[in-house]
């Protein structure tokens, strides 16, 4: 009787050791989007379709991951109102494994980047992962953000490492980053790689870098041993890509961006071995259509109950299209409007301050507030100063601008109202925060400076809706 009763006790020790044994991966399926901007009401782009195909995946494949390379919050106005909550949850509810934090998380100060994990309103169930962001005070890393999180899918344990874009200081409103520098990439991406294969006992690594690393990505894939990188994730340049690059040892090592606004999703694939290394791997891009899925009514629900707070702002009529409007037009007015509402001498704004994703504007549409959203979705505040030609100039060419249409810089010359000035000519000029705070351009160094606590967006809206009050149509001029 006893050897009887060992035996039923061996057998039923061996069922519960199968029923709690790790199952094991073959392959390990991730999922990217990148610089969303808060783009999520596009009907044939729209995340309640790109969501439902996600956890449908997920659903069918419990060996996937959903991760987001950053920039998902800023940019449309059911976002910027609601201060990315609206995203926040409809990415809580597709179920996202990690996202990376990038350089339009700063627009609303990192006091919002805190809220997303501070058990108040809205909260981010996923990490969020940044491991290059250090004060500059105390030369230490933030704490609101992690370098790494681990995840783990059957028998692999998944290091993800996330990264802003070295340089990317220069992309954010100055006020903004002032406490803060970003680190050189390279360097912790082999640090964090060795203690997530060591210390941390993970099988795969990822990277996802808000950034192009393309100038980097062969010293990345030669890392090896402890420091092996098996995919590498992209964003902020808006750009369309999936290759596979290989270290001297040959192994595949992904790479993708999958461009912005919710236009494709990256696809990378790994095939492990029985040891959870990679030895085949995959790239590819997905373009998001009507074709790709249904709408999901989960996540519908949660943008009509955003909706329901924030229609009877974006919904007003300003006025009708009177001509086809491009990106071009519309950065032209822009200026011409700033100009005109601080009466100063020439207006200069930042070419990527008009978003081009909000153009065309067809002849006869109708334009709202809503529209002017998606044009000028930054809260960048409206400065003047006095300076000189010189200045002006100078500033003018360090980055790519838009000028009122009654200035003309060429070869260092500038001409004003068909008026050629000096450089020593004094000057009064309108432009944003995100321009005159920068120490990289003179506009600090003029006299007179003034914050008019006038919020550019603000200003756009008051000069079309003053424009079309008496019927008249936008023909893309300013008054």
């Amino acid at each position: 009787m006893k050897k009887i009763l060992m035996i039923l006790l061996l057998l039923a020790m061996t069922v519960g050791c199968e029923n709690t044994a790790l199952t094991n991966v073959e392959e390990l399926t991730i999922y990217t989007l990148n610089d969303l901007h808060g783009d999520i009401l596009d009907s044939d782009q729209s995340l309640s379709r790109i969501g439902q195909f996600l956890m449908s995946e997920k659903q069918s494949n419990s060996n996937s991951l959903i991760l987001a390379a950053g920039d998902m919050f800023q940019g449309t106005a059911i976002s910027n109102i609601t201060r990315g909550n609206v995203v926040v949850e409809m990415m809580n509810k597709i179920g996202f494994d990690a996202m990376t934090i990038g350089n339009h998380e700063f627009d609303w100060g990192t006091d919002v980047i805190v809220g997303l994990k501070d058990g108040v309103g809205v909260d981010a169930d996923f990490p969020l992962i940044a491991a290059n962001i250090f004060e500059k005070a105390t030369d230490e890393p933030v704490t609101w953000a992690d370098p790494y999180t681990i995840t783990t899918r059957g028998d692999v344990k998944i290091g993800i490492i996330g990264l802003i874009g070295e340089g990317l200081e220069t992309s954010i409103a100055p006020s903004m980053i002032q406490d803060y520098y970003f680190k050189e990439e390279l360097p912790l991406i082999e640090y964090y790689a060795s203690l997530l294969r060591t210390e941390k006992q993970c099988d795969i690594v990822i990277v996802s870098v808000h950034g192009n690393t393309q100038s980097k990505n062969q010293q990345i894939a030669n890392l090896s041993g402890n420091q092996q990188i098996d995919a590498v994730i992209n964003a902020h340049t808006h750009s369309s890509y999936a290759e596979i690059y290989r270290g001297s040892d040959m192994i595949p090592m992904p790479v993708i961006q999958a461009s912005s606004h919710g236009k494709k999703i990256g696809k990378i694939i790994l095939s492990l071995d029985d040891s959870n290394q990679v030895y085949k791997a995959s790239a590819d891009l997905l373009t998001v259509s009507e074709s790709l899925s249904f709408e999901s009514l989960d996540l519908n629900a949660i943008v009509d109950r955003y909706n329901q707070q924030i229609n009877l702002i974006t919904s007003e009529v300003l006025g009708e299209a009177g001509i086809r409007l491009a990106n071009a037009d519309g950065a032209i007015w822009a200026a011409d409007a700033l100009r005109l509402a601080t009466n100063t001498d020439v207006a200069i704004i930042n070419t990527g301050g008009i978003i081009s994703n909000a153009f065309p504007i067809l002849q006869g549409e109708i334009v709202t507030v809503g529209h002017i959203w998606k044009i000028m979705p930054f809260d960048n505040i409206v400065k003047t100063v006095d300076m000189t030609v010189e200045d002006f100039i100078y500033s003018y060419y360090k980055t790519s601008c838009r000028l009122s249409s009654n200035a003309v810089i060429y070869s260092q010359i500038m001409t004003l109202n068909e008026i050629e000035l000096d450089s020593t000519d004094i000057i009064s000029v309108a432009t944003i925060d995100y321009l005159f705070d920068n120490t990289n351009y003179r506009y600090l160094e003029g006299t007179n400076q003034m914050n008019t606590e006038i919020m550019f967006r603000d200003l756009l809206i008051d000069n079309l809706r003053t424009l079309c009050k008496d019927g008249d149509k936008w023909y893309g001029n300013a008054q």
